[in-house]
């Protein structure tokens, strides 16, 4: 109720919150239902208390989030993060522009699939999320949260770096890029990442037309784009 009624960015609240939780888990081994039980029945409760503040406050408040993340990883297991997919998809459809969502769903899904923080997903997560992200930009193809999630899921290398899945031309991170742009040729995100594409792919000198059109595009970042022009003919070269 206190989060609710105006305490919701009030980080000490969520530190006391997270201070008195870790006394109470604590106490879940001596629980006769058993420890693994008494910690989930404690991350029930604070799933619903983070959920209804968002709901109720912002969506993208980054104290429920974070103490959302905090109580999975403290108390949860495997299946409740499995569970978390869902509910970072129902707030990336009620606003495709919830960075706090996106970031939320890509912790999650490595999470449930047992991967690494940074590593790639498995081939088959990696299709269900890539596909979502899809549909969010078909919906809004300017949603820079979600180009940003996409980047994060293929994680292009530079050129004679290890292979992945963006060293295809075929790959569905260059297709999305390219659909994209054929629609708007301004759209600063899509050739972002497309750039970033070829590069991986070793194409040095449509990677650097494609920096110099962002400079145009965008003349407030210009000498960035520059030095990432220069940077992929280094890294091409």
């Amino acid at each position: 109720t206190l989060f609710r009624s105006g305490g919701a960015k009030n980080y000490q609240l969520w530190h006391h919150r997270r201070c008195a939780l870790t006394e109470l888990a604590a106490l879940c081994e001596g629980a006769a239902e058993g420890a693994a039980v008494a910690r989930l029945r404690l991350l029930a409760v604070e799933l619903e208390a983070t959920e209804a503040t968002l709901e109720a406050t912002d969506a993208k408040n980054y104290h429920a989030w974070a103490h959302r993340q905090w109580a999975l990883a403290a108390l949860g297991d495997v299946d409740a993060w499995r569970g978390e997919l869902d509910f970072a998809a129902r707030l990336i459809d009620e606003d495709v522009r919830n960075n706090s969502a996106w970031s939320h769903r890509a912790l999650a899904s490595r999470k449930a699939a047992g991967s690494a923080d940074n590593a790639m997903l498995p081939a088959s997560a990696l299709a269900a999320e890539a596909a979502m992200v899809a549909e969010a930009l078909r919906r809004a193809p300017r949603a820079e949260a979600a180009w940003s999630y996409l980047r994060g899921l293929y994680a292009p290398p530079r050129c004679g770096a290890a292979a992945s899945a963006l060293g295809d031309a075929d790959c569905l991170a260059r297709s999305l890029a390219e659909e994209a742009l054929r629609a708007d040729g301004a759209n600063v995100h899509a050739l972002e990442l497309y750039c970033d594409c070829l590069e991986g792919a070793g194409e040095a000198s449509a990677a650097a037309g494609g920096w110099e059109a962002l400079a145009r595009i965008d003349p407030l970042r210009a000498r960035y784009y520059d030095y990432r022009k220069a940077q992929s003919q280094a890294f091409c070269s």
